[in-house]
């Protein structure tokens, strides 16, 4: 006989419980999520809270607080910070002068959701690999070592 242990996945978890209206939109940054999907941040904050929650980024628990997802906090947290389980989940990029892993330099931590700091990690990667200057007809151009989409595909692979 086979006994199944059914566990909540991670992302469904929550991060955070029992937070208030204010809270939810310090914690989460919720403009940089209707960045992300390009349309107007909503002036009324219902309306905010709601999206959120259509995103199951938060859940309205029995109390009438909200409930912080994994899932919300891993792509859109303000600050990884905040959140006692997830401050070992930030990310890092670390420059290294070779192929050793010894005497690693330019260390840089990205504490913000993953969602709304994906650009600025793409973006200072691109600013620390070797690049090199060239000139086609009167315009300046930088090619990179590895093309800006290589980097993206590998950020996502992760």
């Amino acid at each position: 006989m086979k006994v199944y242990c059914y566990k909540k996945p991670y992302e469904k978890r929550f991060a955070f419980l029992e937070v208030s209206d204010d809270e939810v939109v310090t914690l989460l940054d919720y403009p940089g999520y209707y960045r992300k999907i390009d349309l107007p941040i909503p002036t009324n904050r219902d309306k905010v809270l709601k999206d959120l929650e259509d995103e199951k980024f938060i859940y309205k628990n029995d109390g009438g607080s909200w409930d912080i997802t994994n899932y919300g906090a891993l792509m859109i947290a303000t600050d990884f910070k905040k959140f006692d389980d997830l401050i070992k989940r930030s990310v890092r990029v670390i420059r290294y002068p070779d192929k050793s892993r010894l005497n690693g330099t330019g260390e840089r931590v990205f504490s913000a959701g993953y969602a709304v700091s994906f650009d600025d990690i793409v973006s200072y990667i691109l600013s620390v690999i070797p690049q090199e200057e060239i000139i086609e007809g009167s315009i300046r151009k930088h090619r990179y070592a590895f093309p800006e989409m290589a980097i993206r595909e590998g950020l996502l692979l992760r």
